[in-house]
């Protein structure tokens, strides 16, 4: 039978209905809380803070006079942060468009400048920690909202803590959303911990405490925000997501089982090694009563001899594991995480950039068919916060919501790869009359920006002039003295 996401096409609440909101809250944490989409997000965090389940879950056969390693990986860790890091570590590139045509339009140049203002470092690492819940929980959340100040800002959340109602299977509209979480309230001198569900809709916010039952938490104004003092709407649910994805799938599902296998051969290999590295010793026709071979121990402990009957004999057993084959496997396995998350391991470069471009983009290419498609969920990213911030800029009368629909914005990764500087420089000057300075400036690794750089161009050609003009204004003047005295 089909999954029932599979037969619904679209979920639709009217408008006008006169809607039970406790009820359907209810309805929301009763589908989410404990669901296995939960419960994979919870996993991936663990793993994510080296504290890999299937290693460090207590074995059956733990002894006290065995070894039990329990060596956790941090490969997730690595895997997640390495892909978080390629994508951002250099800052995000925005372009403009004026689909109007108009040339010099003061209404667009202002709408840059706002944006520009909105993308402050604050909300550009709300968004790299957005990035980081959806790629290691498959889906990241962050709630739009305008702070005491009258700021537009980004607020990031768990993943875990967010239940989403999609308008349909595509999961590309939101017409709700509840986010479950726990709060500490100071009272009777005291704090206690209060569990909280926040409930959205394209008009409304609700808050409501879970004790036993759900219940308003009180009677304000369930308007979205405040604009100069008057209850302002949206009009849609005020979050915009992030897929790793087109499935919402965590990373930790693509190698869990393998990871798992990894840290497990990796810890029963130094158990091996620690109980076998000393020698097994063999004492023959003796006595297997217990206090009599600690006894035979002690003896040999502290006197390095041993006390055994006429016809008994001791020796050593010399245990070798086979580390070749062990090794072989866990290096099998490594590969296998690397490959299915997409990883570089960068300590396949040899002599660091020095390496040939094509050489180091063949070790890269598996992370960067991952970040297309990445990219393409960060557009869509943006495309939602883009009508919160025309939505925003008509709240401050900046201008009109209609008029900003003919501006859009352009955006793309920078991404941060290891690259053999030389060989791109060389490249981009055997480029240059053959394609734009700004295209050129983009790809050399030594301008950071192509505004600046083309404006230092300039300053160096007014330098040039005016050294020129003043060694043509002497050269001149010794001329002239020359002719004076002849």
């Amino acid at each position: 039978m089909a999954d029932e996401d599979e037969i619904i096409d679209e979920i639709d609440i009217p408008k006008e209905s006169n809607i039970d909101i406790i009820k359907m809250v209810e309805k929301i944490i009763e589908k989410y809380r404990g669901s296995e989409t939960i419960e994979k997000m919870l996993v991936a965090q663990k793993y994510f803070l080296v504290e890999n389940e299937r290693i460090l879950l207590k074995e059956d056969n733990e002894s006290l006079n065995m070894s039990n390693e329990k060596l956790t990986s941090a490969l997730y860790r690595m895997a997640v942060e390495q892909k978080v890091n390629y994508a951002f570590n250099n800052e995000l590139i925005f372009s403009f468009e004026d689909l109007t045509g108009k040339e010099n339009n003061p209404a667009f140049e202002t709408y840059k400048k706002e944006f520009e203002k909105f993308m402050d470092f604050e909300n550009r690492n709300t968004i790299i920690d957005i990035a980081t819940e959806s790629i290691n929980k498959g889906i990241g959340y962050a709630y739009v909202n305008v702070d005491e100040n009258g700021k537009l800002i980004l607020q990031n959340f768990e993943s875990e803590t967010i239940y989403p109602l999609w308008a349909n299977r595509q999961h590309n509209s939101l017409i709700g959303l509840a986010r479950d979480y726990n709060s500490q309230i100071y009272q009777e001198e005291d704090f206690e911990v209060v569990n909280k569900i926040d409930y959205f809709d394209k008009n409304s916010y609700y808050n409501l405490i879970h004790d036993g039952s759900l219940e308003f938490e009180n009677d304000t104004d369930n308007s979205h925000l405040s604009i100069n003092g008057r209850g302002s709407s949206w009009e849609r649910v005020p979050f915009v997501w992030l897929k790793a994805n087109q499935n919402e799938l965590p990373l930790l599902n693509l190698i869990k089982s393998y990871l798992d296998a990894y840290d497990l051969l990796n810890s029963r290999t130094v158990d091996t090694l620690i109980d076998d590295i000393d020698p097994i010793l063999i004492l023959e026709n003796m006595s297997s009563d217990k206090k009599t071979l600690e006894e035979t121990r002690e003896l040999l402990k502290d006197y390095k001899i041993a006390s055994l009957p006429e016809t008994g004999k001791a020796s050593y057993l010399t245990v070798k594991a086979d580390i070749s084959a062990i090794q072989e496997k866990t290096e099998s396995l490594y590969k296998a995480i690397m490959q299915y998350s997409s990883t570089v391991d960068t300590n396949d470069v040899k002599g660091g950039t020095n390496n040939s471009g094509v050489a180091l983009k063949a070790m890269y290419q598996n992370l960067d068919i991952w970040t297309n498609g990445f990219e393409r969920q960060i557009k869509i990213m943006f495309s939602n916060i883009k009508y919160f911030f025309d939505m925003y800029l008509s709240f401050k009368n900046i201008g009109s919501f209609e008029t900003f629909q003919d501006f859009k914005i352009n955006v793309k990764l920078d991404r941060d790869m290891l690259i053999n500087e030389s060989e791109l420089i060389k490249n981009t000057t055997d480029m240059l009359g053959v394609v734009s300075q700004q295209t050129l400036d983009e790809f050399n690794p030594l301008v950071l920006n192509h505004e600046n750089e083309q404006k230092r161009r300039e300053e160096d050609i007014i330098r040039e002039e005016e050294v020129n003009s003043r060694f043509n204004y002497n050269f001149e003047n010794e001329e002239n003295d020359v002719n004076a005295d002849e």
